[in-house]
Parts: structure tokens; C-alpha cells; sequence
């Protein structure tokens, strides 16, 4: 591989086996983000081509293997004076930043799940960005905290800079580097201000990143700033092909769901959705579409008991209060019932859910949506 890189004049610095099973880091010298985004665009078909010659195949996918480690792309950012070349991260304070910094920061903490299409474009990247794993889940910073979105090295004062932990290996270089300079630039514009930094583990905050790539991109439709710096037209085709992309994927679910709505249709009108996430919320929103005259309610999705035969249904994981608001005021404002409350009790047999409060929500039907 040294070899290779070394032929194609790439100037790596290090590479060095990861935790996960055949996982290889690569680290490149520092300079400007084009040609950062150039060498990473030529290093991953310097390594297909390695691979193939040497009878194996390189894959950057974010989460190829299930029960292995996922893989990204860190980008360590600072920013240095034109004219005397200095970093204009580097603070009065030794080991703090500037005010310039901690806006910049600012502006990662709060345009950065807005931009999380261009660091995640696939399906796939989003199984990266999992409770209980390296990758981050949330925006939070901490002075070399691993299990924060941005990390902070424990550098020299010239070397005062910011790791954004958030794209995956699968990234588009030149967007992910675009993404990332545009959130923090924004932040500079606006004077933001970061949170505080977190010194204990991130993972306990929980989720503040879309769930999925359509999440992703509705955050990107949404976000006027971002889509300005980016380019309104260059936005709208970008999200024009991964939605396209996306929903080929989730053809399977439909399907599934379309002979659901017929079974539903014949067997009862009232539906009560358990799973306030991601799942719930698709499985909502298809429902709806293939059976308007259903009176669907949705539930948040974590029940500390379950009783009757679903007892074994993976249904309880860690809140996460920022995306599940989102997602279920999107579903009332499209005219279904919504409990913003955890579930605390379900009887499948009773076709019953009990929420947070201690009310019993009862139907016809009841689709347990987990994952």
C-alpha cells in the first residue's frame, strides 16, 4: 500500500491497523482542504486497484460488517492568516482556543446535523452512527474526548484545531470537507457561541444527528443558511438523487406495508404505532399513504415492561428527546395522534399500549416499529 501511495505521489503519513477485523487507518499530511479532498479521492482508487491486484477487495463503505467497527473520515480543521500564515485558532490562553474558534465550533455544534447529508450519503452510513459504538451520536466537544462529535486535540498552541468525528469513510471528500468549512464558517458569521466542554462520555447525552439518510436530507431541505453557502440549485439536485436513492431502498418496507394496509383495512380503522423513531414514524407515514381512512396513533418506543407474547421484541433503547420531538410533530402535523411519552407497558393481546402518564391507548391493530 506504501508502495502504491508512493507511486500516485500521495502523501500519506501513517497507516496502521484499526480495531475491526482487515481495518486500516490512514492519516495524510495536513494542508488546504481542495487538495485534502483530492489526495482522499485518489487514495481510495490507488487502494481498489491494491486490493484487486493482491486478489482482495477494498471497501469504504461506513459499516460494512455488522458486528465490527464502523469506518470514517476525521477531519482535523484550522484555520491559518493569509498574509502571516498563523493559526488563527490558537488562543491567549495555553491549550484554549480563540474567540474566532469557539465560534467556528459554535457553528459545527449547530449547522452540522443540517449537513449530516453530505457527511453520510448512503443508507448504510447511518448504521455507523450507533449507541455503544466509536462514532458519534450527538455535537457535543470535549478536549480529547473520543466519544464527542468534535474533538479537540491536546496539541501545541500552532497546532489548535478542531476533529470532526461525523463523516463516514463512504463520504464524498469534496462535500464532506465543503460541508464541514461551511457549518463552521456560518458560526463565524452568526458569533455563536459553543455549549461547555464535555469531559465525561458523550454516548450519555444521547441522539442529536438524524437517524437516516431521509431525515438527513429533510434537515438539508430545511435549512435555508446552509443551503444558500452550498448552492441553492447544487442542493436541490443533490437532494433530488439521494431521495431517489433512498426510497429504492425502503422499497421492501413498502411492500411489506402495502399488504399490511390491506390485512388493517379489513380487520379494524384504528392503528397505534409503538416506536416514536425512525421506524415508527416510516411505518406511520406509509401507512397513511396507503390507507388514509385509518385513524393512526403513534407512540414513543421506550417501554420498560412488556407483556404477552412479544415479550422478546427489541424495543428498548436510549431516548433520544431532540429527534424523536422532531419526528413526531412532523406526524401531527400530518394529522395523526401522536403520545410524546415513552410507552411503559404493552399487552399484545388487549391490542393495548400503556404510556408514560398511565393511560391506556387502545385499537384495532397494534405494529410494533423498532430499529
Amino acid at each position: 500500500m506504501y508502495d502504491y501511495c508512493e507511486a500516485m505521489e500521495l502523501d500519506v503519513d501513517t497507516l496502521i491497523h484499526e480495531s475491526g477485523a482487515a481495518q486500516l487507518e490512514v492519516n495524510f499530511t495536513h494542508d488546504d482542504a481542495l487538495s485534502r479532498a483530492d489526495q482522499v479521492f485518489l487514495f481510495k482508487r490507488t487502494m481498489r486497484e491494491a486490493a484487486m491486484r493482491h486478489g482482495v477487495y477494498a471497501t469504504f463503505l461506513a459499516k460494512p460488517m455488522e458486528n465490527e467497527p464502523g469506518s470514517a473520515m476525521h477531519i482535523h480543521q484550522s484555520l491559518l492568516d493569509v498574509k502571516t500564515g498563523r493559526n488563527v485558532f490558537t488562543g491567549k490562553t495555553e491549550g484554549k482556543g480563540s474567540k474566532l474558534f469557539g465560534h467556528y465550533l459554535a457553528g459545527l455544534q449547530k449547522y452540522v446535523p443540517m449537513a449530516m447529508a453530505f457527511f453520510g450519503p448512503n443508507v448504510n452510513s447511518y448504521r455507523r452512527l450507533a449507541l455503544g459504538q466509536v462514532a458519534p451520536i450527538n455535537v457535543q466537544w470535549g478536549y480529547d474526548n473520543r466519544t464527542c462529535g468534535l474533538r479537540v486535540p491536546m496539541d501545541t498552541p500552532e497546532n489548535m484545531r478542531v476533529e470532526s468525528r461525523f463523516a463516514g469513510s463512504d463520504a464524498n471528500p469534496y462535500l464532506a470537507m465543503a460541508g464541514t468549512l461551511a457549518c463552521g464558517l456560518m458560526g463565524i458569521r452568526e458569533q455563536l457561541k459553543p455549549t461547555e466542554p464535555l469531559a465525561s462520555s458523550a454516548q450519555d447525552i444521547g441522539f442529536e444527528l438524524p437517524r437516516s439518510l431521509g431525515e438527513a436530507l429533510d434537515e438539508l431541505e430545511g435549512c435555508r443558511p446552509l443551503r444558500d453557502l452550498m448552492g441553492a440549485r447544487f442542493v436541490r439536485a443533490y437532494v433530488s438523487v439521494k431521495r431517489k436513492e433512498y426510497e429504492k431502498q425502503l422499497e421492501p418496507l413498502q411492500l411489506e406495508l402495502v399488504a399490511m394496509s390491506r390485512w388493517l383495512q379489513h380487520s379494524g380503522k384504528r392503528v397505534v404505532v409503538v416506536g416514536g423513531g425512525f421506524a415508527g414514524a416510516t411505518c406511520a407515514r406509509i401507512l397513511r399513504r396507503l390507507a388514509p381512512e385509518l385513524s393512526i396513533c403513534v407512540i414513543d418506543d421506550q417501554p420498560d415492561m412488556i407483556t404477552g407474547p412479544m415479550s422478546n421484541a427489541m424495543l428498548v433503547g436510549l431516548r433520544e428527546p431532540a429527534s424523536v420531538t422532531r419526528r413526531l410533530g412532523a406526524l401531527a402535523r400530518e394529522g395523526m395522534g401522536v403520545v410524546a411519552q415513552a410507552a411503559t407497558a404493552i399487552e399484545p393481546d388487549a391490542l393495548r399500549v400503556r404510556s408514560a402518564d398511565g393511560g391506556w391507548h387502545a385499537g384495532d391493530r397494534l405494529v410494533v416499529a423498532a430499529g
